[in-house]
């Protein structure tokens, strides 16, 4: 009935499917109605109706419904398990979480970062060889996820959406008011692009398609890198994001490089213009970029 009973059925087949997965959609929340409303947001696929697994995460393929209702082995003397419920036939277990890594109800904010990155590495870890779709819906991304990203999808990777905007996410430390700003700058993107990184300088993801970042923690510096590496890109869309300044669109756009001999703009080189090749650039909720009359 799926890709992944399909896997469940031999080790040879377990091997085939893993290399057959391409487009994964994986959102990572605490509650069921939040990643609900994520995937709806998303405009994912009416048949993948994402669950909450044990421990508290959730878990999407855009192709192919992936879950895991069964708890862990162990339970945690902070948040007892729920009866024991048999797993559904075809659909697949991850390990269970480390106690000390367990999404509770209203654990502090790094502490459920770090969980739900945990989850993204893991998946990774299995079907990014082969994943040339990924969009990953949380709250933020650490610097293991980033790894991740670079180390298990790399240069096959030609889609990737990076969602860390959800403003119907309610608790006692994430308000309405969290959501209306870009997330603070963090080494995670440099890890993304593997800048300061010896021997790896400026390498890391560099075949992307498309790029979509929601309320990102990127800097202006590192947007440019990422950009700038990846010189197949055609789609652009930054929504919350604090590197988006008219700096950086004047960048994008090549009129901040030197003139010729003539005193005029060059415009005959993708290194002149950044983003010659973009046929979308879609720029949402950016405070340094406002639109003037003419």
């Amino acid at each position: 009935p799926s890709l992944i009973a399909f896997g469940a059925t031999s080790r040879r087949n377990f091997a085939c499917h893993v290399l057959c997965m391409r487009r994964l959609h994986l959102g990572v929340f605490q509650k069921r109605i939040h990643a609900t409303l994520a995937f709806l947001g998303k405009n994912s696929k009416a048949h993948c109706a994402p669950v909450i697994l044990q421990p508290r995460y959730t878990r999407n393929n855009n192709k192919e419904t992936e879950s895991n209702d069964s708890p862990p082995s162990t339970p945690t003397t902070r948040s007892p398990s729920p009866p024991t419920t048999p797993t559904k036939r075809g659909h697949e277990r991850l390990p269970p979480m480390s106690p000390g890594r367990d999404l509770l109800p209203c654990p502090p904010l790094e502490s459920t970062i770090h969980a739900q990155n945990d989850v993204l590495a893991r998946v990774l870890r299995r079907y990014g060889r082969s994943l040339i779709d990924l969009r990953f819906m949380a709250y933020d991304l650490a610097v293991h996820g980033a790894n991740a990203l670079v180390n298990f999808c790399g240069p096959k990777l030609q889609h990737l959406a990076l969602c860390f905007e959800h403003p119907y996410v309610r608790t006692d430390t994430l308000t309405h008011t969290y959501w209306l700003r870009p997330a603070p700058t963090s080494a995670a993107w440099s890890a993304l692009i593997r800048a300061g990184i010896p021997g790896k300088s400026m390498g890391g993801l560099c075949n992307l398609r498309s790029l979509t970042l929601e309320r990102a923690g990127i800097s202006a510096w590192q947007l440019r890198i990422l950009v700038r590496q990846n010189r197949s890109l055609k789609v652009l869309k930054l929504r919350t994001c604090g590197a988006v300044q008219p700096s950086f669109v004047n960048w994008l756009g090549g009129l901040d490089r030197a003139m010729d001999e003539r005193g005029e703009k060059r415009f005959d080189d993708i290194d002149t213009v950044p983003g010659r090749n973009l046929e979308v650039l879609w720029l949402e909720n950016c405070d340094g970029i406002s639109t003037l009359d003419p």
